[in-house]
């Protein structure tokens, strides 16, 4: 510009901000580059002109990088609600590609899905890493999880996940909002049988250790799953049973009793605990209501 200005007799303004050097963009023009090319002789035009052939390649590549995006992301949760938070990427779309692109595009997955995440190499390297390890691994970061589920990768912003710890009340006749929908615990009939499945648990009201309480499970948790009148299992061996994913399981809802028993996994399994027999005079219903 400023040979042009001079051949043609045009008068500019000078910006003496562009002649510190301690910015990095100054440090480069006035002090790296000249090196270079004092070094090796037309360096600087050379990078010059391979960061232009670079930009026209990936302009050309823009339209398949499209595609493979559109195949390999899905935003929303597993449940197919594409309102949910964040989303997954398909992990068989990475078969087969070049490194760079296989990382661009797991970067475009945490750009899309945590934008909180930064998406430099190091984050692409560690996705890459992820990608190829076994189910249910993860990396955390405050803004949120990224899951090796079956097949995918699984991208859960924080507020998907978070589930406080502290227990929360559930007396007779009320409920508790959990990750997915309610508990609710109410009194029931007494009818001749009783059946248990995931959503609902019939409790002999007199021999359950009353009040209960739904909070987040812990490590170390156990409990006695209905139709095993013996020995304990750990809860996160149950969640796995159930086939939960991976990143639900961290915020998976427990009902405790008075001692801290858990009695059940919410929308999972109840415990072998207070059941319902020909000597029960009350009765209460566990259920969970999905919504």
């Amino acid at each position: 510009l400023a040979a042009h200005a001079a051949a043609q007799g045009l008068a500019w303004r000078h910006d003496a901000s562009n002649d510190d050097t301690r910015m990095r963009r100054n440090a480069v023009r006035h002090d790296l580059l000249p090196r270079l090319d004092a070094l090796t002789p037309g360096a600087a035009r050379r990078i010059a002109r391979s960061a232009a052939s670079i930009a026209a390649e990936r302009r050309l590549a823009a339209p398949a990088r499209r595609r493979l995006r559109r195949a390999a992301l899905t935003h929303g949760g597993d449940d197919g609600d594409v309102d949910s938070p964040g989303g997954t990427l398909r992990l068989d779309v990475l078969d087969g590609l070049p490194t760079e692109i296989r990382r661009g595009l797991l970067l475009d997955a945490l750009a899309a899905f945590l934008p909180g995440v930064p998406a430099d190499a190091r984050a692409a390297a560690r996705l890459d890493a992820l990608a190829d390890a076994g189910v249910g691994r993860r990396l955390a970061h405050p803004a949120g999880t990224v899951w090796r589920g079956r097949g995918v990768l699984r991208f859960a912003p924080t507020e998907a996940t978070a589930t406080a710890d502290a227990p929360h009340p559930l007396p007779v006749g009320g409920a508790v909002e959990v990750p997915g929908g309610v508990v609710r615990l109410d009194a029931a009939e007494r009818t001749a049988a009783f059946a248990r499945d995931a959503d609902v648990a019939w409790f002999d009201a007199d021999a359950l250790a009353l009040p209960l309480a739904v909070r987040r499970w812990q490590a170390g948790d156990r409990m006695r799953p209905f139709g095993m009148p013996r020995g304990l299992r750990l809860v996160s061996d149950v969640l796995t049973t159930a086939r939960v994913p991976p990143e639900r399981r961290a915020a998976a809802p427990v009902v405790v009793d008075a001692s801290g028993a858990v009695v059940a996994v919410v929308g999972v399994r109840a415990a072998h605990v207070a059941v319902v027999g020909p000597d029960t005079r009350r009765v209460v219903a566990l259920r969970f209501v999905a919504g």
